[in-house]
């Protein structure tokens, strides 16, 4: 009887299985052959207390769908125009399939589920998609042409932002068409929108000009600038034509170490705007103000790929121009020692590390009376051991020095920095291994000792 009962279940269990296969759909079992369509089959586990089972089906059933589809780079297309241009073509081969999924649209969607699977089927009729293509593709031609006509009506009414603005939205028009010819047809006859935007945008960019009023400003160390930063901008390809361009978004940037300036402007009717600089973080006698184009402003993330607006709007294209700071130095007197092998030396140096804060920080004076601050500087050479090898023999010498700043009236000391125990090695004698050491001590001063002094308020 029990056996009897244990048979009756498998026979049972067998049913059910033999009647859930039957109920299985035949794209299920096999994958369906249809030459007039793409298809693509999704599959993903249920799991409990998980729904996303529906969207991993789906996406993995579109990805098949898009793998299916052969992507034709046209003679006339964007990815031709610049083939040589590896970050662009690496850009597209890896987006490819992704964008290809992103336009799809149309195609019959077939699901199936049993407890633990669920099922999706995506079929795409060919001639349906061919169309839709050409027809996604002929709108974001007349629409790219439709900007760029736009962008040389502003141009001609010196709306340059305006100008700049619609050249970036025919560019978003056809970033999905890399691959496609974008010939269009006009009253002047045939245009390659990709050819004709390249070439439009290079012109603008290079008829705007960003002047400076003085390219030399000289600043004290911490105090706001007496008379602040004025920039023009103009547009024009010639002298005598040159129009003020009203509403150019300006950034101003420091090359080293950034400070309390105004970043971003906007320029005025006259073409005009400035930059307040209230105080540099870095005290570099010499440092540099970089005006540009404001072009993250003008794109705002609208272009996705960053490989297409590096050719559009290429850095070396978007006009700049720079301005020199020169800092007043503060009076200082230097103070020294320079022990070399145990004697006292000439201070060869001590005498270089002057020098290179002479060019960065300080007017040295002759009167410690006269001083703001004095430098000391500690300097030590000492004899290492000299390594004897078949034929030869290496010299080495040990070096170290250490540096304060101190305020001349209150005698506080600012800053304090120490190198220690430099090697240098060099065969022949002492005297070469010392100059060697010399120069290793003196990349140290340049590397870590100098950039400090930056932060140093003085």
């Amino acid at each position: 009887m029990r056996n009897l009962s244990i048979a009756t279940l498998l026979t049972m269990l067998l049913l059910a299985l033999t009647a859930q296969a039957a109920r299985k759909p035949s794209w299920v079992k096999q994958r369906p052959s249809d030459s007039n369509a793409y298809i693509g089959i999704g599959m993903a586990m249920k799991k409990p207390n998980d729904l996303q089972h529906a969207t991993q089906a789906r996406n993995q059933a579109l990805r098949e769908l898009s793998a299916e589809i052969q992507v034709t780079i046209s003679a006339n297309s964007i990815l031709r125009q610049f083939e040589n241009n590896y970050e662009l073509k690496e850009s597209f081969e890896s987006n490819v399939q992704t964008s290809v999924a992103q336009t799809l649209e149309g195609y019959e969607v077939t699901t199936w589920e049993d407890k633990t699977q669920y099922w999706v089927m995506l079929k795409l009729d060919k001639d349906k998609y061919e169309l839709n293509r050409h027809m996604t593709l002929d709108k974001a031609r007349r629409t790219a042409w439709s900007s760029i006509e736009a962008a040389r009506s502003a141009t001609e009414r010196n709306n340059i932002r305006t100008a700049i603005s619609h050249y970036i939205g025919a560019l978003q028009a056809i970033e999905k068409h890399l691959q496609d010819d974008l010939t269009i047809k006009t009253f002047d006859g045939s245009i390659n929108i990709g050819t004709t935007l390249y070439q439009d945008i290079q012109q603008l960019l290079k008829q705007i000009l960003i002047t400076p009023e003085h390219t030399t400003y000289t600043l004290a160390f911490t105090q706001q600038l007496r008379q602040p930063i004025k920039i023009r901008a103009h547009f024009g390809a010639k002298a005598d034509t040159l129009r003020a361009i009203h509403g150019l978004p300006i950034i101003f940037e420091l090359t080293r170490n950034g400070g309390d300036i105004t970043n971003r402007a906007s320029t005025e009717a006259d073409g005009s705007t400035t930059c307040f600089i209230n105080q540099l973080s870095s005290k570099r006698r010499v440092q540099e103000l970089q005006i540009r184009l404001d072009m993250e402003s003008l794109l705002q993330n609208s272009i996705q790929n960053q490989s297409l607006t590096n050719i559009f709007f290429h850095a070396s294209a978007v006009p700049q121009t720079m301005v020199i700071l020169e800092l007043n130095k503060v009076k200082a007197w230097f103070n020294q020692s320079e022990e070399v092998f145990g004697g006292t030396y000439h201070a060869a140096f001590n005498n270089q590390i002057k020098s290179l804060l002479s060019d960065s920080y300080f007017i040295f004076t002759t009167h410690p009376e006269d001083a703001e601050y004095v430098v000391f500087l500690q300097t030590q050479f000492i004899k290492g051991d000299e390594k004897i090898g078949t034929g030869y023999s290496v010299f080495v010498v040990y070096g170290s020095y250490r540096i304060t700043i101190s305020n001349n009236a209150n005698r506080t000391e600012i800053f304090a920095d120490t190198i220690d125990r430099i090697i240098g090695m060099q065969p022949g004698n002492y005297d070469y291994a010392l100059k060697n050491c010399r120069d290793k001590l003196k990349d140290q001063f340049l590397q870590h000792t100098l950039p400090k002094l930056d932060s140093v308020d003085m």
